[in-house]
């Protein structure tokens, strides 16, 4: 669709096209039309100034070179088609001026007080080159990947790397806590005021280090100071270039292939985290605090963010740590890191394994979950625009939430190719390269369990989703009589193995398109009907088939078919299913096979068959059972409670009359909500023990009023009026007195009990008021904790009578239960039976098959060593052959040596000879040369004297 803000753009006619369409008008009508213009001016500038003043812009004429892409609808503008704001430099096109950014600067100048900026008077000249820096670190953070822009010289470009430099290396708060403030009357007059030098350098200053399109406080600073420090360290493009080129060039080859894969392994780390610090401190922190998103929903779009974050973090400090300690000494820059794969290996094992293992099967698991909810959510305006002002911060790198969430799936299939990179250069049999192999391996283990969870989870969500398409009262009945309905899908211990489009043949030979679900016990069909799926009704035979008793076989004749033999014992079936090819239908074919072979062997047919309304006799009794449990336990906690009031009745009695000295307890000795039976053996025993020292306070207060001596009186009373334990279990039946001590007495042996108890105890206290006072307290004490003993043991068993009826009831419908499974005791055994024999068949054949091929093996082995060995044979004739060649020509060779060495002797002493005739031949020449000068020299005196002689004879 098209954008508001590029709408205007295509509607809106150029210069040109404005000169074509003129016509001539009236008067009157020119002077309606201008007077309608103006007021519709009127209104539009009013609305446009009051947006302006919720963006707080101040726009003026873009003047610069190159394309520069607009802030709100990132596309390219040019300088005619361009607005910058004054105050924070941001540049959009003139007809997304309304849709752009708040003004970050002026929101922060206004918070802090409209507090405004002295600084020196620049130069014209330092202005423009300071806004052309600025220009070119706006393009480059827009687009790191992209070169300075286009119309730019060199001195330009090498201004903007020094800009560049300067914005990493000073931090905004340095800057602006140096700079001077000062109050100004009005937030108008402040930023007129302004000079253009002044915002380019301030925005030089703070380009790097803060945002100015976020807030600061969107980011934790301090976590953002030290992922930018370690990132510093690792901007090289390798190793080799970080270290000094002395110290390089005295390394080996393969120790500097080796230090820069290493080094690359920590910078992709660091890139990693600064992935994750994204994903957690950018978009997720403004996503729970700005948007006020539900925590859930934020955590199904960044699941296990923060472990991640925590375990690569761990990671990297450790590599960090062995850099340091691999440092050079008094040099920080130089390093040779040694070791590397005990580290490795401490990463992707035991606890740290088990630990990536579940958070990468996590969040690999939910990846597609977590782009649908994005794009579910980017619907909302309000979202959108959240999303595109997250965008725009220069700490994202322009990265989106999918973007992200994708490099984090593949981070884990990044390890095993730069561990094996790092292998490549490491000398085997040592400590190190064992460390890194056994840290290859388990980084593949790794992958393979989080591909396994992936995939089990892709399992669950199609399973899921194909019980969600599924019609609710859909059916089909088993040969046995009993119905399978979409309800029996739905157990935990079912899942999806394989599924797909097939082609079930029916008895007139036509072929319906169904969907086959192969599950852990069961293979079913569907067919989908008005966009629901319904169990497949073919011919009348059940569309579900269990893989208990399953036979797969291929069709005569037709390499796309398969007929599926079920053994039921209810009655044999088979079925002719079609795929759409031969790979397909073998496909098919090796999954039945093993799902047969891994299916539970305790599940029953009966069990996995069992009809929908035994299930809900079942469920029916277990619930009214339940029932009865819970009104039987707040029957016994209503018996404690009315006993516990009458505890407390009896206390307040007993402070009426008199005797606020007696501690008593209004509280039970057991409770009937622990959830474990009570157990009355010990109750009774203490209640035994409470009415024993009863009767030896009233012994001795009786003592005490006769004359008799103490002794006698003692052994009258003793045979007169004693009563003990025995006497007390004298009342009670002879056989039931066994199972009191056991805690299995019922209500009636309990209230009788009681009453004998109470009886023998209150006739001997008739007479208690003629006691003296200490023993009636005494007295009072005894009876009131032989009360408080005898209901708790009346608790005790009234609890134990619930629960000993419902034990009785579960051990009936138990009974019931292995009755009905007796039944199908002789079933298991023929399938077990059965199953065997099927297994030993198979084993069978598959050793018959094996034999032959061993057979055919041992024959080609055979034929292959027999063409070996002739083979052997011929070459060794050749080389005997070649043997005696090379023989021949080596005496050859010999001989031409011997007459080459014969002729050489000739030839030195030819040329010594020649060297000797030449020499003669030398002194010949020169000899003759002196006779000729000699000659010539006689010659010319000759001449001499005849001329001196025939001058002499004219004269």
């Amino acid at each position: 669709r098209i954008q508001e803000e590029e709408w205007n753009k295509y509607i809106v006619p150029s210069k040109n096209e404005s000169e074509k369409c003129k016509v001539s008008r009236t008067f009157s009508f020119l002077m309606n039309r201008m007077t309608s213009t103006r007021n519709k001016c009127k209104t539009k500038n009013k609305d446009t100034k009051d947006k302006e003043k919720l963006n707080r812009h101040n726009f003026t004429n873009g003047t610069f070179s190159g394309v520069i892409p607009c802030m709100a609808c990132e596309k390219a503008l040019l300088g005619k088609e361009s607005l910058q704001c004054s105050h924070c430099n941001v540049i959009v096109h003139k007809s997304c001026k309304e849709c752009a950014p708040v003004c970050t600067k002026t929101q922060r100048l206004y918070a802090k007080g409209c507090k405004d900026v002295k600084m020196s008077n620049v130069s014209n000249r330092a202005s423009t080159v300071l806004e052309q820096q600025f220009l070119e670190e706006v393009l480059s953070s827009v687009h790191p990947s992209s070169s300075v822009p286009i119309g730019l010289s060199a001195g330009r470009r090498e201004a903007s790397q020094q800009s560049r430099f300067l914005s990493k290396s000073v931090p905004s708060a340095s800057l602006e806590s140096s700079m001077p403030f000062s109050e100004q009357d009005s937030e108008t007059s402040t930023w007129r005021s302004k000079s253009r030098s002044e915002e380019m350098l301030q925005a030089l200053g703070t380009f790097s280090s803060v945002d100015p399109f976020v807030m600061e406080d969107d980011v934790d600073l301090s976590q953002w100071t030290d992922l930018h420090t370690d990132a510093q360290d690792f901007e090289a493009e390798s190793w080799s270039v970080v270290v000094d080129p002395m110290f390089c060039s005295k390394q080996e080859k393969d120790v500097i292939k080796r230090q820069d894969v290493i080094f690359e392994l920590m910078q992709t780390e660091v890139h990693h985290i600064h992935t994750l610090f994204i994903m957690s401190e950018i978009f997720r922190k403004g996503m729970k605090e700005e948007l006020q998103l539900d925590h859930s929903t934020v955590d199904r779009i960044f699941p296990c963010l923060d472990e991640l974050l925590e375990m690569h973090r761990q990671f990297f400090w450790r590599m960090k740590e062995r850099r340091q300690e691999s440092c050079e000494a008094g040099s920080e820059r130089n390093f040779v890191i040694s070791r590397i794969g005990d580290i490795l290996v401490q990463q992707f094992s035991e606890e740290n394994a088990t630990k990536m293992k579940k958070i990468y099967g996590e969040f690999c698991s939910h990846q597609k979950e977590a782009v649908n909810l994005f794009k579910e959510l980017q619907q909302n305006k309000k979202f959108q625009n959240f999303i595109k002002l997250r965008n725009s911060n220069l700490l994202a790198r322009r990265r989106g939430i999918p973007e992200c969430i994708l490099l984090v799936t593949q981070r884990i299939t990044k390890y095993p190719v730069l561990v094996e990179r790092i292998l490549q250069y490491s000398k085997e049999g040592t400590e190190e390269h064992k460390d890194l192999c056994k840290a290859l391996h388990l980084i593949k283990d790794i992958i393979a369990a989080v591909d396994l969870k992936v995939n089990e989870y892709e399992k669950k969500q199609k399973l899921s989703e194909i019980l969600s398409r599924t019609e609710n009262k859909t059916y089909t009945k088993l040969k046995n009589g009993h119905v399978f309905r979409k309800q029996d899908l739905m157990r935990k211990d079912r899942m999806i193995l394989h599924e797909g489009l097939v082609y079930w043949k029916t008895a007139t030979g036509r072929f319906k398109d169904t969907l086959a679900l192969l599950l852990t016990d069961v293979l079913l069909f569907l067919q989908e009907k008005d966009q629901k799926y319904i169990f497949a009704a073919v011919d009348q035979k059940p569309s579900v088939i269990s893989l208990q008793r399953l036979i797969v076989r291929e069709v005569a004749n037709e390499e796309r078919g398969m007929f599926l033999i079920s053994a039921s014992s209810a009655g044999p079936e088979m079925y002719e299913v079609h795929t759409s090819s031969k790979e397909e239908r073998n496909n098919w074919m090796r999954h039945i096979q093993d799902a047969v072979e891994s299916c539970p062997e305790e599940e029953e047919e009966g069990k996995m068959s069992e009809s929908d309304e035994d299930r809900r006799i079942a469920e029916a009794k277990a619930s009214r059972i339940q029932k009865y449990q819970e009104s039987l336990s707040n029957q016994d906690q209503q018996i404690c409670s009315y006993l516990e009031e009458k505890l407390h009745i009896y206390s307040e009695l007993g402070d009426m009359s008199g005797f606020e000295d007696v501690h008593v307890e209004p509280h039970l000795l057991i409770k009937p909500d622990s959830g474990e039976t009570p157990q009355a053996s010990s109750l009774l025993a203490a209640a035994l023990r409470e009415v024993e020292s009863l009767h030896v306070a009233v012994t001795t207060s009786q003592v005490s009023e006769t004359d008799q001596s103490p002794e006698e009186s003692i052994e009258e009373l003793s045979v007169k009026h004693r009563f003990s334990a025995n006497e007390i279990l004298e009342s009670v039946p002879r056989e039931l007195i066994p199972d009191c001590f056991f805690g299995k007495l019922s209500q009636s042996m309990a209230e009788s009990i009681e009453n004998n108890v109470i009886k023998v105890v209150f006739g001997q206290m008739l007479r208690y008021m003629s006691f003296p006072g200490s023993t009636r307290t005494e007295i009072v004490q005894a009876i009131q904790n032989l009360t408080r003993l005898l209901y708790s043991i009346q608790a005790a068993l009234a609890i134990q009578d619930s629960h000993r009826e419902l034990h009785r009831l579960l051990l009936q419908e138990n009974e019931k239960t292995s009755r009905g499974h007796g039944s199908r005791l002789n079933l298991l055994l023929e399938q077990e039976k059965y199953r065997n024999l099927e297994k030993q068949r198979m084993e069978l054949a598959n050793i018959h098959k094996l034999k032959q091929q061993f057979q055919q093996e041992q024959q080609r082995w055979l034929r292959e060593c027999d063409q070996r060995r002739r083979e052997q044979e011929a070459r060794e004739g050749r080389r005997g052959q070649r043997e005696r060649e090379c023989g021949c020509q080596e005496e050859l060779l010999e001989r031409s040596r011997r007459g080459l060495a014969l002729q050489l002797q000739e030839y030195q002493q030819n040329l010594e000879r020649l060297q000797e005739g030449q020499k003669m031949v030398e002194r010949e020449r020169d000899s003759v040369k002196m006779q000729k000068q000699l000659l010539w020299h006689w010659k010319h005196g000759e001449q001499s004297s005849l001329l001196s002689s025939t001058g002499s004879y004219e004269v």
